[in-house]
């Protein structure tokens, strides 16, 4: 199949001065300057990018990406590339902003590579968003709009939240038991970081999403795995109900909307950590034991990274 490379600019006259307009641009601010997207900052140096940023897409569900800085002129223009898309990098944002005698001017471009034969919609999607962003960007560094909070809007994290009913649900398990106390295996198990520690080769960085509650329900993580076709993608999670010290439900924001149960319990020789996944059956014998074979994994990864020697 024949792709295109579809490029929708918009430019327009701002009454700011273009170090107002530029401070806007650089920042994850400018990603969510427009209803339905919450962008902010990975606060890591991750090998091979330049400065990676998350962006969650309110539609149907909440969706999250991962972009990274592809070039910066300083105090003019920077490019944002999706590195989630597939190959990485296809869809390119820019952002420009230029002096003029009487305040500046903003440039907003997106390139994005799809096929020929499909190119109308997501031509006439971009034109309408450009347009739309743009406006919403001029209004923000005039100061006839708010800047955009660096916590995820209240409606989009209600979203996230909302529990998925399992129907049918397919249930794996797996347990261990620690040589630790159980507020050392709780602390180590809460913490996002951990994924990371246990699974270097694949987890890029693991963290909370700015503006949860943390260790409550609603509390979200964030995990940006890195493929080795230069893709980096980001599965996003939610607790649902949590026990301080003893148990945490958490539910994946993406379909199917896994569900893991964690619980800690005291043992003779420290503490016990069991692990149940659950999402909507049927599923063929073959994926529940994958499923459980990785479940069983993540178990030994939490027990070999406690009781490693400090």
């Amino acid at each position: 199949m024949w792709d295109t490379t579809l490029l929708v600019e918009h430019e327009l006259p701002v009454d700011a001065a273009v170090d107002q307009v530029w401070t806007l641009a650089r920042s994850p601010a400018a990603l969510s300057a427009i209803s339905g997207r919450f962008g902010f900052d990975v606060p890591a140096q991750i090998a091979g990018t330049d400065r990676l940023c998350c962006l969650l897409t309110d539609g149907e569900t909440v969706t999250a990406a991962v972009h990274d800085v592809r070039q910066e002129i300083a105090g003019q223009t920077i490019c944002w590339q999706a590195r989630s898309t597939e190959p990485a990098g296809k869809q390119t944002l820019t952002l420009t902003a230029l002096p003029q005698q009487r305040g500046s001017t903003l440039r907003l471009s997106v390139s994005d590579v799809v096929p020929r034969s499909q190119a109308v919609k997501p031509e006439a999607y971009w034109q309408t968003l450009v347009s739309a962003w743009a406006d919403s960007l001029r209004d923000i560094a005039e100061g006839r709009a708010p800047w955009p909070s660096r916590e995820i809007p209240a409606g989009m994290l209600e979203k996230c939240s909302a529990p998925r009913p399992l129907r049918n649900p397919v249930k794996v398990s797996a347990a261990a038991v620690i040589h630790a106390p159980t507020a050392a295996v709780w602390e180590t198990v809460c913490a996002p970081e951990s994924l990371r520690l246990m699974n270097p080769g694949s987890v890029a960085y693991a963290g909370h999403v700015p503006g949860t509650p943390e260790r409550k329900p609603g509390y979200m993580q964030y995990v940006i795995y890195h493929h080795p076709d230069k893709r980096f993608t980001v599965n996003l999670s939610v607790i649902m109900d949590l026990v301080e010290g003893a148990s945490a439900v958490s539910q994946g924001v993406a379909p199917p909307h896994v569900n893991v149960h964690h619980v800690i319990t005291p043992a003779a020789d420290g503490s016990r950590l069991e692990l149940e996944c659950r999402w909507p059956g049927p599923a063929p014998r073959s994926v529940a034991a994958d499923a459980e074979r990785q479940l069983q994994e993540t178990v030994e990864g939490y027990k070999a990274l406690i009781e490693k020697p400090a």
